[in-house]
This record gives structure tokens, C-alpha cells and sequence, in this order.
């Protein structure tokens, strides 16, 4: 009888002995981490003015023959540096013009960062806004005239200047890979009409002081619609 209460309690132990070794076996588990990097690509430009035709009056209002410019000048921050497309002067710089004067930029919109870009212009007036109707500025933006062109001449869009600011943006093409590039050309033409003379009366544009200028603007490209 003892005997059989030794080898129960030996049974016993090694019942508990199993249990204990099962309560201690844990869940096999792994992980992968991935990490991931975003690299924030940048829109970058250059405007740079590679040549200017025109025929150009002088601080007395006398037109020249028509001459050509060849030097680069900026005007990827023109606000700031203060260099123009043209060469029709300013307050500190004043320059009469008459009928016949023109001008003719032509412009390289240049990719300098990563990301493709759509481009367009945009003509605007200076900081006094429209001109007021049946003032010699406003005589004057309804007979100036402006073409934008491809570099070989093919005219994009033309029309008096009045009618381009009222237009608004001109869509003009996109530039993808880094350092390409692109050129237009940009006139500005006062007409010179042989059967006409603007004596100081009526429609006259003499003594009009006008500001205007026009705005290159890159914008992302989109290949797709974006949901």
C-alpha cells in the first residue's frame, strides 16, 4: 500500500513537470522593417534673353535703323534685378517713342531642377492697372501690337496689347528632362501709319506714359488627371 502511494505521487510530479513545460513554450513570431524615402523634387527655371531686334528711338524721339542685341541678360528674378526684355525706357531712362518703333526679345525658359513643367504667358499692366478709357494710355494699348512666336517666326498668337492683357494666360508648351529648354519670341510694335497723324486730338497717344510687361509662369506637368 505504500508502495503504491510513492508511485502515485511520482506519477504525480511528472504530470505537473509536463504541464509546466507546455504553459512555458512561447509563439514563434519575425518581422521585416522596410524603410522608405521620399525625395521631394524641385521646379527650377532660368529666363534668360538671348537676343533683341528692333528698330529704336532714341531720347528724342528719333528712330534709328534696325539694330540687333546679342548679349544675355537675366531675367529669371527681373523684379528684383531690375532688367527688362526691351529697351523702351523708363522713368529714370526716358526714352520718347514714336510710331514705328518695335521690338522683338527672344526668350530661353530654361529646366534647371527635376520636375517636367508646363509654361505659359501672360501679359500685364504695371502696378496703376487698366488704363482708364479715352486716356492717351489707353489709346495707346489698343494700338501697340504684340506677337508671340516660335523661334522660327510661326506667329502663336497676335493682337494689340489690350486685347492680350484681356485674353489672359497663353498656354505655350512643357519642358520635361533637366537642362532642356525651350525659346519664343515676343514683339512689341508701335505701327507707324503713313495715312494718319495724331495731332494731340481725339484718339491721340501722345504723352502717354504706360507701364506693362508680361508674366513666364511654370507650372507641374500632369500627365493624367489627378482624383
Amino acid at each position: 500500500m505504500q508502495k503504491k502511494a510513492v508511485l502515485a505521487s511520482v506519477l504525480i510530479a511528472l504530470v505537473c513537470v509536463t504541464v509546466l513545460v507546455a504553459a512555458s513554450v512561447a509563439l514563434f513570431s519575425q518581422s521585416a522593417t522596410v524603410d522608405t524615402y521620399l525625395n521631394a523634387g524641385e521646379l527650377k527655371i532660368s529666363l534668360v534673353r538671348t537676343d533683341l531686334k528692333g528698330r529704336f528711338a532714341d531720347k528724342n524721339g528719333v528712330l534709328s535703323a534696325e539694330k540687333t542685341f546679342t548679349e544675355d541678360v537675366d531675367l529669371t528674378d527681373a523684379e528684383a534685378t531690375g532688367n527688362s526684355a526691351f529697351k523702351f525706357g523708363n522713368e529714370q531712362s526716358p526714352v520718347f517713342n514714336v510710331p514705328g518703333v518695335w521690338e522683338e526679345a527672344w526668350l530661353k525658359l530654361t529646366n534647371l531642377g527635376n520636375v517636367a513643367f508646363d509654361y505659359s504667358l501672360t501679359f500685364i499692366y504695371g502696378e496703376e492697372g487698366a488704363p482708364v478709357s479715352g486716356t492717351p494710355e489707353y489709346n495707346l494699348a489698343n494700338k501697340l501690337l504684340v506677337t508671340v512666336s516660335l523661334p522660327d517666326g510661326t506667329p502663336i498668337k497676335s493682337g494689340t496689347l489690350a486685347q492680350t492683357v484681356q485674353d489672359g494666360k497663353l498656354e505655350l508648351g512643357t519642358i520635361t528632362a533637366t537642362n532642356a529648354h525651350a525659346t519664343i519670341r515676343v514683339k512689341v510694335e508701335l505701327p507707324y501709319e503713313a495715312d494718319s497723324v495724331d495731332d494731340g486730338t481725339g484718339d491721340t497717344v501722345m504723352n502717354a506714359n504706360l507701364k506693362f510687361g508680361f508674366v513666364i509662369t511654370a507650372t507641374q506637368h500632369v500627365a493624367g488627371a489627378i482624383n
